[in-house]
């Protein structure tokens, strides 16, 4: 596979004290099986050998069976372009193929009666799929109770679905201390976010000196226009714009 010595009993004996039995057992594959599996996901989907590394199970699945059974790979593969209209890289994405295609079916079914997701907004974040119902609604429910929103607005921003909605988190970087950055630090209320939901998909943790972060861009107009948090609640969208770029590129 190209890895050096070093790399590869690194690699061992990650693969050796792996919680899950089917990747420990992939050890047990013969040298020939092992490279038809890794040489599968490379040659039919693109996959670099460091991501079939990173998600492993990858290489516990089926890649030799055709179409016509279900829990192969292949059959999988068919699931994401036919029904999905997935190309390769959105199935570059970790953990999809661990799930069986009546699970996939009933994942995207909840996605569309709970959300009215149809299959446009799936390949948004393929990375969806990874959810169990119970996950999304509670993320759902957070995002309800907080700021009001409403189940269809989900599907305009699949990614909201992708943060921490924990209400107990001290990470700075959870939605609930994001919502409390824009209350607090410039006074936009929750009709502010639910109008503006891609507002919590932004860095508001970094500093000045990160040039995308939200402190930056409050520098940019505050300095460049002499705009206050005033004009910012008046218009929120102003932060969906780079005021990174040189005046030759649009933004």
């Amino acid at each position: 596979l190209g890895l050096s010595e070093s790399q590869a009993i690194a690699k061992y004996n990650e693969i050796k004290n792996n919680p899950f039995d089917s990747i420990k057992g992939c050890l047990r594959l013969n040298e020939d099986t092992m490279l038809q599996k890794f040489q599968f996901y490379q040659n039919e989907l693109g996959f670099s050998l460091e991501q079939i590394f990173n998600d492993f199970r990858l290489i516990s699945y089926d890649t030799t069976s055709d179409e016509s059974k279900p829990t192969s790979v292949r059959a999988k593969i068919k699931f994401f372009r036919d029904e999905l209209d997935f190309d390769n890289e959105q199935m570059q994405t970790d953990a999809i193929f661990s799930y069986d295609i009546e699970t996939l079916r009933a994942k995207v079914a909840f996605l569309k009666k709970a959300f009215g997701f149809d299959k446009s907004h799936i390949k948004q974040m393929p990375s969806i799929l990874n959810y169990d119902t119970e996950t999304l609604t509670a993320k759902a429910d957070f995002y309800k109770k907080h700021l009001g929103f409403t189940s269809k607005q989900f599907k305009d921003f699949p990614n909201l679905f992708s943060f921490d909605c924990d209400e107990e988190s001290t990470k700075p970087t959870a939605i609930i201390n994001k919502i409390s950055f824009y209350k607090n630090f410039i006074g936009l209320k929750d009709s502010h976010l639910k109008a503006y939901p891609c507002l919590l998909s932004y860095d508001t943790v970094s500093d000045e000196s990160v040039p995308t972060s939200i402190k930056a861009k409050l520098k940019f107009y505050r300095d460049e226009l002499g705009f206050d948090n005033k004009h910012i609640q008046k218009s929120p969208s102003l932060l969906n714009h780079d005021c990174v770029s040189d005046e030759t590129k649009p933004s």
